[in-house]
C-alpha cells in the first residue's frame, strides 16, 4: 500500500511548541524529500516485479493454450485486471510523489532572487511595467524581480499574483486592516491547509485558473431559444421511436418518417451552431481545470474560519444553498459527456440523437445558469492565496509585529524598523515623526544607509496596508498614503532628466496633500538633479510646506550642508538625524545607526580617491 505524503506532526502542535519556523521547514522539507524518494524506490520496484510479471504471463498464456485451452479468455481477462490495476497504483505513486515535491516549494529556503511565484511559474517583474507610475511600487521595493510581492508571493494563479500586488499598493483603512490582520492572524498556524492548498493549486498552471476558465464563463454567449431546446429534445425521442418501431416491423413509411427525422435534426444542428459554437470555443480548455477548481473550493469549504474577511469569502461560496463544489460537479459531468463524442461508440450512434448538440445544450444550460457566479468563485480562491501568502510570511517571521494603527493624525512611530527583504543581520532603527514635528532630515555618508532608511519605511507601510506583521519590535501608525521619489532616473524614451522625474514626482506630492489626504512623503537624495543653489531653494520651500501642511509626514535625504544647517534652525518642525562612516585605517566601516543631529563630514573625498581620481591634498573652495 503507498502510504500518504503527509508528515508524522502537524504544523499546529509544531506552532504550538515553539519551535522556530526555519526548524518546522527543514523538518517538513526532509519529511517531503524522504517521502520522494520513498516513492521513487517503491516504483522502480514495482516496475521491475511488473516486468518479471510480464514474462510469467506470457509463459501462463502458453502454458493454458496448451494444456487446457477453455481457459485461455479467462486467464487473458484475468492478467487483464491485474495490468490494470498496477497501472493504477503506478498513476497513485505519480500523484503523490507529485504532491510531495510540489509540497517542497514551500519550505525551500528563501533567497532573493529566487522568490516562490518563478518557481510557479509566474514572474513578478510583470508587474513592474503596470506600476511605472505608481507613488512608491518600486521606490518602495515592492514589485519587479526581488521585490516584494516576489518575496511573500505564494499564489499559484496570476489573478492571486495580482491581489497580493494590489493589497500591496493600494492604501486601507484602519478598519480593513486590522480585519485582513485577523485574517491573517487565524491562518499563521496553519501550515497543513496552506500546503495542501498549495499543492492543489499548483497541480494547475498558472493562468488557466484566471484567464483560460475565468474567461470562458464571462465572455461565452449562453443565451439560447427554449423553443431550440424543445424541439432538439423532441426530434431525439422521435428518432428513438421510430428506430424501435422498425427494430419491429421495418415498413416504408417507417423508413420515411425516419428520414424526414434526420432532416429535421441535421436542420436543428446547423441552426443550433450559431449558438453553441462560440459559447463551447473554450470548453475542450476549460475542461481540464473544472476538477481543480472544485478541489480547492472543496477546501475552502470545509474550513471554518472566525476572521470575518475568511468567513465572508467561505459564505459566498455558494449557489441556491448548494456549497460551490457541489454546483461546479454539475458543469464537469456534462463537459465530460460533452467530451465523450469523440468515443468510437457514441460517434457512431451519436448524429442519430443529436447527441453532441444535447450535451452542448446541457453545458449550456448550466452556464446558463450559474456563469455569472463561476468568476466570483475563481475570485475567492484568488483572494484567498492572498491571505495564504501573507499568513506564511507571519508563520516563516514570528518576530515581527502587527502595526497598532492610530487614530491620531500624521503619527509614524517605529522601534527598531528594519528592510524585511535584507537578511537576519540587518540593523534596525528607531523612527518617530508626528504633527509636532512632520519633517525627518537624513544626512551622512555615501552608502552609510540612508536610501534603505527611506525603503524600510516604504516597504513596512505597504505591509501595513495588506494587514501582514512589519519587521519592527513595535510600529504606530496612522492610514497615511505614501508617495516615494526614491529610485527616480532619467528616461531617454520620454527624454526627461533625473531632475524632471523628480520633480513630477514632488508634484504628485503637492496635489494629494493639497487635496487634503494624509500623506507619508519619503524623498531620497532631495533635487540632486540641479545646482546647489536651487537644490537649497526648493528643499528649503519643500520642507516649510510640508512642515505648515499639518497632515503630512516626511522622511528625506540629503548630502547638501547648507540644507542640515537650515533645518537646525528649524528644531520645532524639523528632525536633523544622520548616518555616519568610520575610517579604520584604511578600510571604511558603517554601523547603519541613526544618530541625532546633521552629519559632520562625507566619505565622497574618500571614495573618489580609491577610485583613482587624482585630487590634491588641499581641496579647492567653491565660490559663495
Amino acid at each position: 500500500m503507498v502510504r500518504s505524503a503527509g508528515g508524522p506532526r502537524s504544523a499546529r502542535a509544531l506552532w504550538h511548541s515553539n519551535m522556530d519556523p526555519a526548524e518546522v521547514y527543514r523538518q517538513r522539507l526532509e519529511e517531503k524529500e524522504a517521502t520522494c524518494a520513498r516513492l521513487n524506490r517503491l516504483r522502480v520496484r514495482l516496475g521491475n516485479c511488473r516486468l518479471v510479471a510480464a514474462g510469467l504471463s506470457l509463459a501462463l498464456l502458453w502454458l493454458v493454450e496448451t494444456t487446457v485451452p477453455t481457459l485461455r479468455w479467462h486467464t487473458v481477462g484475468t492478467l487483464l485486471v491485474l495490468f490494470l490495476a498496477s497501472s493504477g497504483i503506478f498513476r497513485r505513486i505519480d500523484r503523490l510523489s507529485l504532491r510531495a515535491t510540489l509540497a517542497q516549494v514551500l519550505y525551500l529556503p528563501k533567497h532573493l532572487g529566487l522568490g516562490r511565484s518563478r518557481i510557479v511559474g509566474l514572474d513578478a517583474r510583470r508587474f513592474a511595467a503596470e506600476d511605472e507610475n505608481h507613488p512608491y511600487a518600486t521606490d518602495a521595493d515592492i514589485t519587479g524581480a526581488q521585490g516584494l510581492v516576489d518575496f511573500v508571493n505564494i499564489a499559484c494563479t496570476t489573478m492571486g499574483a495580482r491581489l497580493l500586488a494590489a493589497a500591496f499598493l493600494n492604501v486601507a483603512g484602519k478598519e480593513r486592516i486590522l480585519q485582513r490582520q485577523q485574517a491573517v492572524r487565524e491562518l499563521a498556524p496553519q501550515v497543513d491547509f496552506r500546503e495542501r492548498f498549495f499543492v492543489e493549486a499548483a497541480r494547475t498552471r498558472a493562468e488557466v485558473l484566471t484567464d483560460v476558465l475565468r474567461q470562458w464563463a464571462m465572455e461565452g454567449e449562453w443565451v439560447v431559444p427554449r423553443w431550440f431546446r424543445w424541439a432538439c429534445c423532441l426530434a431525439s425521442l422521435l428518432v428513438v421511436a421510430s428506430l424501435a418501431g422498425l427494430a419491429i416491423e421495418a415498413t416504408p413509411i417507417g423508413w420515411s418518417a425516419l428520414a424526414v427525422l434526420l432532416a429535421v435534426e441535421l436542420a436543428l444542428w446547423s441552426y443550433g451552431r450559431r449558438y453553441l459554437v462560440t459559447g463551447l470555443e473554450g470548453v475542450e480548455r476549460a475542461a481540464a481545470q473544472v476538477d481543480r477548481v472544485m478541489a480547492l473550493l472543496r477546501l475552502l469549504e470545509d474550513q471554518r474560519f472566525d476572521a470575518r474577511k475568511l468567513r465572508d469569502l467561505t459564505d459566498a461560496l455558494q449557489s441556491d444553498g448548494l456549497p460551490a463544489s457541489r454546483t461546479l460537479r454539475g458543469l464537469f459531468r456534462r463537459i465530460s459527456y460533452y467530451e465523450a463524442r469523440r468515443n468510437q461508440v457514441v460517434a457512431l450512434v451519436g448524429p442519430l440523437v443529436m447527441y453532441e448538440t444535447q450535451t452542448a445544450l446541457a453545458v449550456q444550460a448550466w452556464m446558463q445558469r450559474h456563469s455569472e457566479r463561476l468568476p466570483g468563485w475563481i475570485a475567492a480562491i484568488a483572494r484567498f492565496e492572498v491571505y495564504l501568502s501573507l499568513s506564511s510570511f507571519a508563520f516563516e517571521n514570528p518576530g515581527y509585529c502587527y502595526p497598532e494603527i492610530s487614530d491620531q493624525r500624521a503619527l509614524y512611530r517605529a522601534e527598531g524598523l528594519a528592510h524585511p527583504l535584507l537578511g537576519p543581520d540587518a540593523v534596525d532603527n528607531d523612527v518617530e515623526i508626528g504633527r509636532e514635528r512632520p519633517v525627518l532630515l537624513v544626512s551622512g555618508a555615501n552608502m552609510a544607509g540612508k536610501s534603505t532608511l527611506l525603503r524600510s519605511i516604504g516597504i513596512n507601510m505597504a505591509l501595513m496596508y495588506a494587514g501582514a506583521p512589519v519587521r519592527a519590535r513595535r510600529l504606530t501608525v496612522s492610514p497615511m498614503m505614501t508617495v516615494a521619489s526614491i529610485r527616480v532616473t532619467d528616461s531617454l524614451q520620454k527624454g526627461e532628466s533625473r531632475f524632471a522625474a523628480e520633480l513630477a514626482r514632488i508634484r504628485m506630492v503637492l496635489e494629494r496633500i493639497r487635496a487634503g489626504s494624509q500623506t507619508l512623503v519619503l524623498v531620497d537624495e532631495l533635487f540632486a538633479g540641479t545646482n546647489s543653489y536651487d537644490r537649497f531653494a526648493g528643499a528649503v520651500a519643500l520642507m516649510e510646506f510640508l512642515a505648515n501642511s499639518g497632515h503630512a509626514l516626511a522622511v528625506l535625504s540629503t548630502h547638501d550642508r547648507n540644507v542640515t544647517k537650515w533645518a537646525e534652525l528649524q528644531s520645532r518642525s524639523v528632525t536633523n538625524m544622520h548616518f555616519q562612516d568610520v575610517l579604520k585605517g584604511s578600510d571604511m566601516h558603517f554601523d547603519y545607526k541613526l544618530k541625532a543631529g546633521p552629519a559632520k563630514r562625507g566619505n565622497a573625498v574618500e571614495l573618489m580617491k580609491r577610485a583613482g581620481i587624482p585630487l590634491p591634498e588641499v581641496l579647492p573652495v567653491p565660490d559663495d
